[in-house]
């Protein structure tokens, strides 16, 4: 069963604002770390292409989410809260129990 909330900027939104919150003393006092404060604050919600190219967070939620509805609706899986009100069935050939 597709679970559409949970793979949401709605639902993950605030949890990586929450972690963000909890490692940013942690990430600002750090004198080894690869990108500037600014690029982690960037980073939560937009790409950054400092030393290649990292996809935000927040954004790559957004763009996963509408590849899986593109690339799934052709087959009938919709991301919605209707997904399951009425049976669906799918047959894989050839069934072995079958021909055995």
């Amino acid at each position: 069963m597709l679970q559409p909330y949970l793979f949401s900027n709605a639902n993950l939104d605030p949890i990586i604002d929450s972690l963000a919150n909890r490692i940013r003393n942690d990430v600002y006092a750090d004198p080894n770390k690869f990108f500037t404060n600014q690029q982690f604050e960037d980073n939560q919600s937009m790409n950054i292409t400092s030393q290649g190219n990292y996809p935000g967070l927040k954004s790559f939620i957004t763009n996963r989410r509408n590849s899986l509805m593109s690339s799934l609706a052709p087959f009938g899986c919709y991301l919605s809260t209707n997904d399951n009100t009425r049976n669906s069935y799918f047959s894989v050939f050839p069934n072995l129990q079958q021909i055995m």
